[in-house]
């Protein structure tokens, strides 16, 4: 003895019960809230951290930050160095112009596994990294005329040589 044939549905019969049991309206706004919510943490992530140079204390926070930005670029420094207050300045400079990389800074006090993985030993340090890969490293001064009179334009330029992340492509 076989079993009764269960009926079938058209497909717009199959629809509706789905529409019926499902209130789609109801879960697109909420998608679409939960989409807004997500933006908005976003857009005050970038208000707060982009468009000048943010201090890092954690080393772990700072790997962290650094691998996952697109376009960073990081000022290992000591905040009693007077070179370092300059090369401080002139990032600060830099990054207002520049809304979609994140520019760091960290003394070098705070982070002591990263000197050693990088080898930092002359101060101000500048690595730029994309992606979280390193792409250059300004060590001291050598590369920006070997003067503390250099300007946030010289330093603009060398960045931007290595592809690094100043690009008006990026703004």
């Amino acid at each position: 003895m076989s079993a009764p044939p269960s009926p079938t549905l058209s497909d717009a019969e199959l629809l509706d019960s789905v529409e019926e049991s499902f209130d789609l309206g109801a879960e697109r706004e909420r998608r679409m809230a939960e989409l807004r919510a997500n933006v908005e943490s976003a857009r005050q992530i970038k208000d707060t951290e982009y468009g000048r140079v943010v201090t890092y204390t954690d080393e772990k926070e700072l790997v962290e930050r650094m691998a996952k930005e697109k376009y960073c670029v990081v000022h290992f420094m000591h905040p009693d160095f007077p070179k370092c207050k300059i090369m401080d300045e002139r990032l600060a400079q830099l990054a207002p112009k520049y809304k979609h990389t994140l520019f760091l800074r960290v003394s070098v006090a705070d982070i002591p596994f990263l000197v050693g993985k990088f080898s930092i030993q002359v101060l101000p340090c500048v690595y730029a990294f994309v992606d979280g890969r390193k792409v250059d490293r300004l060590v001291g001064f050598e590369d920006l005329g070997n003067t503390d009179t250099f300007t946030a334009k010289t330093l603009e330029f060398r960045l931007k040589q290595s592809g690094a992340s100043l690009s008006a492509v990026h703004n």
